[in-house]
């Protein structure tokens, strides 16, 4: 019989089947051990499957409670009964890689996350283009820009997944998964370094129905640098530890050795101790798939007018093409923030607008003649938007906030 009890984790008394945690670290307080499946993992078909002689489940990208985090990863498992006993199982299940899911609530069910493309300043379908921050590039013991760049080429070389950099300096000095802007920077994280993607994720249905919802795009990838690793830290590590955080860029989350042959561990073990295998490269090469269907399945207007949307593409990945990567615009908005009407000053003339929101959705393009213009926000929702001011030797970015 299926008990649902208040907490079907680790010590709770709630019937569940547990997987081994792909978080935990032997003799690290990285997590428990094991990763709870949550009631909703067991409901299949709107059927609750568990029954004296069967059990079936959607085997857990993430525990039972909200977030990313402890994927089931290959090992044994444990299924704890109504009556609160526990069997464990006697042979691994192997699970190769896992991709990274993110569940609402405790105990809700989970949804896909997947990667877009945002349009350049000239068109062009830039998928994620990184900026370092000045601080990371300068009296370090590692050289985060050949660490990164070097990491990035690894992945490249199997995915061609469009992940490119600019020597355009990031605008900001710490990661903001909510600017918009695709930042590295040095600040202190567990660790060595990690990927921030907080919790801004773009939900693709409009009609906000979480039964219709299939997933969410990540509208901001961030890479930070935990300073005393930037001081101390050796190259080599470096390397690998970019490589490794790049596979959750990839939406990849971390996985354990299978279960038999000789067991050489994925890049995306939760130590990072490896170069990146077949397993990772799989996993990593799903984030196509998993990003068009997420986007295709779903629709999504705004004012009556389809929002533009693209999965993230494969080619040009490495570096943002030298005609593209332009020079900085510096230009004034007012008020800001502000209600409706904003006035644009000191502009460069014969320049194109761009105006997108911070999930990269193109909301607004028109060229723009004069070196003043005013931009009316009127049938657009309170928020924060992107404005990006291009010429073809040049380009300016700006945070707009409608109260």
């Amino acid at each position: 019989m299926f008990q649902r009890g208040v907490d079907p984790g680790n010590n709770g008394d709630g019937s569940s089947v547990l997987f081994t945690n792909g978080d935990y670290v032997d003799n690290n307080s990285t997590g428990p051990p094991f990763s709870a499946a949550g009631r909703a993992d067991f409901i299949i078909n709107d059927i609750l499957e568990w029954t004296d002689t069967r059990i079936r489940l959607k085997v857990p990208s993430t525990d039972f409670e909200d977030g990313v985090h402890g994927p089931a990863a290959t090992g044994k498992f444990k299924v704890r009964r109504g009556c609160g006993k526990e069997t464990q199982s006697t042979e691994k299940l192997n699970i190769p890689y896992s991709l990274m899911n993110y569940r609402l609530t405790n105990d809700a069910d989970v949804f896909e996350l997947g990667l877009r493309n945002l349009n350049g300043s000239n068109g062009e379908q830039n998928g994620y283009v990184f900026q370092y921050s000045s601080d990371v590039l300068n009296g370090g013991s590692i050289n985060v820009k050949n660490a990164f760049e070097t990491a990035l080429q690894t992945w490249c070389q199997e995915t061609h997944i469009r992940f490119k950099t600019s020597s355009t300096l990031s605008p900001t000095m710490l990661g903001n998964p909510e600017d918009g802007v695709n930042s590295i920077t040095l600040e202190s994280v567990p660790g060595q370094a990690g990927l921030a993607v907080g919790n801004q994720y773009y939900k693709i249905d409009c009609e906000d129905s979480e039964e219709e919802r299939t997933g969410y795009v990540l509208a901001d990838l961030d890479f930070k640098v935990d300073p005393s690793f930037f001081q101390n830290g050796s190259q080599s590590r470096a390397i690998r530890v970019f490589e490794h955080e790049l596979g959750h860029a990839h939406m990849i989350n971390h996985a354990k050795c299978i279960a038999s042959g000789s067991c050489i561990g994925p890049l995306m073990e939760a130590k990072g101790g490896t170069s990146i295998q077949t397993v990772d490269i799989d996993g990593a090469k799903r984030v196509f798939n998993t990003s068009k269907s997420i986007i295709e399945s779903n629709s999504c207007f705004q004012n009556g007018m389809p929002i533009d949307v693209v999965p993230i593409a494969s080619g040009e990945c490495g570096f943002l093409n030298a005609l593209n990567d332009l020079q900085t615009i510096s230009f004034q908005v007012t008020p800001n923030p502000g209600n409706d009407l904003f006035l644009l000053e000191n502009l460069p003339a014969a320049a194109q607008l761009l105006l997108v929101d911070f999930t990269g959705r193109k909301l607004l393009a028109k060229e723009i003649e004069n070196t003043s213009t005013s931009l009316d926000l009127t049938n657009y929702p309170s928020g924060t938007y992107l404005l990006v001011v291009s010429t073809k030797e040049s380009i300016g970015h700006y945070k707009i906030i409608k109260l």
